[in-house]
């Protein structure tokens, strides 16, 4: 039998990354925009008030936190291709991966990773180091070591789009209609809801209403009272 819901499952983590990505981003642009008002008021300071340093460290971990969530945006876009499911390009995916790379790796240099991972880095950007620069305009931020945000922010509503398609595709592929499970049985939709012991079902309530789990109506037509699946691993067990 096979697992119909794998794919949705994995279609929802990659849209919840993809959402946290994009608030992760909402988030970066607040600290830009509050290193920028520190910046100007400290202007013509011979020293850096605390103020100034606590909003470099917070522009910078915000920067470091989306890298960190963007690497798993581009590992589920590659989870979701690896499915079957063509997916629209994340542009800037090598320059991310390499940042992130650098980013955990940097104090194990025996495994040769960050070598590794600076020289894919000096492909991508100009900067020795990723998170060196940025720029901005207006109180935005729009680039960080190469890194431009508007990209970013475009390329993850577009694939936010393309997985979702995929997402609803497969939800109404796993849980179908008591008239689908009954074709599938050979059966009348009225014998169907008539069985004593029917397949596993869930009531979504509201318009969508009961539905049952594709997988199990497809044991029961092989002769299965239950997926052998879902019985190997302990999901179900009967007495």
């Amino acid at each position: 039998m096979k697992d119909y819901a794998e794919a949705l499952r994995y279609t929802n983590e990659s849209i919840a990354f993809i959402e946290r990505a994009l608030r992760q981003e909402r988030r970066l642009q607040r600290s830009y925009k509050r290193l920028q008002s520190v910046a100007v008021n400290t202007e013509g300071s011979a020293w850096a008030p605390p103020e100034y340093g606590e909003a470099v460290s917070r522009f910078e971990d915000q920067l470091y936190f989306l890298i960190v969530v963007l690497r798993q945006v581009v590992r589920g876009r590659e989870l979701m291709e690896h499915f079957g499911f063509p997916m629209p390009q994340v542009r800037q995916a090598a320059l991310i991966q390499s940042w992130r790379n650098i980013a955990e790796h940097w104090d194990d240099p025996p495994k040769g990773i960050p070598v590794r991972s600076m020289k894919s880095w000096t492909q991508e950007s100009d900067e020795s180091h990723p998170g060196l620069s940025h720029t901005g305009a207006g109180g935005r931020l729009r680039t960080a070591s190469g890194l431009n945000v508007r990209k970013v922010r475009k390329d993850l509503r577009v694939l936010r789009a393309a997985i979702g398609e995929v997402s609803e595709a497969e939800w109404h592929h796993c849980y179908i209609t008591e008239d689908e499970a009954a074709e599938i049985l050979g059966l009348s939709t009225q014998d169907f809801l008539s069985m004593s012991s029917p397949p596993m079902s869930m009531d979504f309530e509201g318009d969508v209403g009961v539905r049952y789990w594709r997988e199990w109506v497809e044991a029961r037509a092989a002769g299965h009272l239950a997926p052998p699946r879902w019985l190997a691993e302990g999901w179900v067990r009967f007495h």
